[in-house]
């Protein structure tokens, strides 16, 4: 048995009003033959039915219409819904695009604002899936396209987070890093000028002092270089292309080199003023000896000379002993020239040189 449908039966255009005037066609030829009474009912009974076909019509007319508004609504979601699927596939390759291709601070920050101008795009996407779902109830196409979309928007609020905490990580990085260049500078400057001119001991031992706080600061330096190296290592992590992770990676050993020459500037600084601290005490501790040596010869042979003025042979043998005595500080003597040597001879304008061959390098 065939089973019309209800859509079916609008489309077949059934006309009522010409069932009708066939059908009051055939009752005239009853109407010949039957009674009064009978006439009437049959008119009574036709009048009834010819206000349910009128009344049909009418419905039908209204389904009719009510089919086509169906049509062009469901036409619409078709559009609609296709607007949508094409909406999120370009915005899934807009949001790889973004995620893979993060570079500068600031780009990264208009990339963030765009990432929310798209969650805002798919609020109103979501406003108009919701208008559409008011007029065509029940559609499994709503849930699906639904269900993509919250799992797109999903994956847009962890995307999001995730470069929200690698932008906030990376200005970390970035200003860490210009902390640690700005004071590398400053430190070499006063490494400069504790190294480019000559001075007494004293002011010598000074200096030795300031370079090791120095030394201390960049210490420091380094320690805090690391725990932003650190950072850096759990951002590696996150969705960047290999470009991206290559350019961090050469920044970062780029910073430790910068970091390992400094520090080997003020070790070697440390290392050559000590050795010449050293020398310096030296100096000034024979120096001390043989001026109180001097000294005390001087005033031995005044002593003598105004004693024993009639003694030569006495005379002469102080005077063999006093040469024998001058004999032996002579290598005194030369030694404390050699002192002198090497603290005259001191380069003081290398270790300012090698602190501006390291600051035009690295730190310009």
């Amino acid at each position: 048995m065939n089973i019309i449908s209800f859509q079916d039966l609008i489309n077949e255009n059934i006309d009522g009003e010409s069932l009708l005037s066939n059908l009051e066609d055939c009752l005239e030829q009853v109407f010949k033959t039957t009674s009064i009474e009978g006439r009437t009912q049959l008119k009574h009974i036709i009048t009834e039915y010819q206000a349910r076909w009128s009344n049909y019509n009418i419905k039908q007319k209204q389904l009719k219409q009510i089919l086509h508004n169906v049509k062009i609504d469901r036409m619409e979601i078709d559009e609609t819904l296709n607007e949508i699927n094409d909406w999120i596939t370009e915005h899934h390759y807009k949001l790889n695009d973004l995620t893979n291709n993060l570079s500068l601070r600031d780009e990264n920050r208009k990339r963030l604002y765009q990432l929310k101008c798209f969650s805002n795009d798919i609020n109103v996407k979501q406003t108009l899936l919701n208008t559409l779902k008011e007029k065509i109830l029940d559609n499994d196409r709503f849930d699906i396209i639904q269900q993509i979309l919250n799992e797109f928007q999903e994956e847009l609020r962890i995307k999001t987070n995730s470069l929200e905490e690698f932008v906030r990580t990376q200005i970390f990085i970035e200003d860490s890093k210009q902390f640690i260049m700005e004071k590398l500078k400053f430190l070499m400057d006063r490494l400069s000028l504790c190294t480019k001119t000559d001075c007494d001991l004293d002011t010598l031992q000074s200096r030795l002092n300031k370079i090791e706080e120095y030394k201390y600061e960049l210490e420091n330096l380094e320690q805090e270089f690391n725990q932003s190296y650190e950072q850096y290592q759990l951002i590696i992590e996150f969705n960047l292309n290999s470009t991206i992770k290559l350019n961090y990676q050469q920044n970062f050993e780029q910073m430790h080199l910068v970091i390992d020459n400094g520090k080997q500037t003020i070790e070697r600084a440390i290392l050559e003023l000590k050795h010449l601290c050293d020398i310096w005490y030296q100096y000034e501790k024979h120096n001390k000896t043989f001026v109180s040596w001097l000294n005390q010869t001087e005033n031995e042979l005044t002593s003598f000379i105004a004693t024993n003025n009639d003694d030569d042979e006495y005379t002469i043998e102080y005077l063999n002993q006093l040469s024998e005595n001058i004999s032996d500080k002579d290598k005194q003597l030369k030694q404390l020239e050699e002192f002198e040597s090497l603290i005259n001879d001191y380069d003081w304008s290398r270790q300012a040189h090698n602190t501006s061959i390291l600051r035009e390098r690295y730190l310009l």
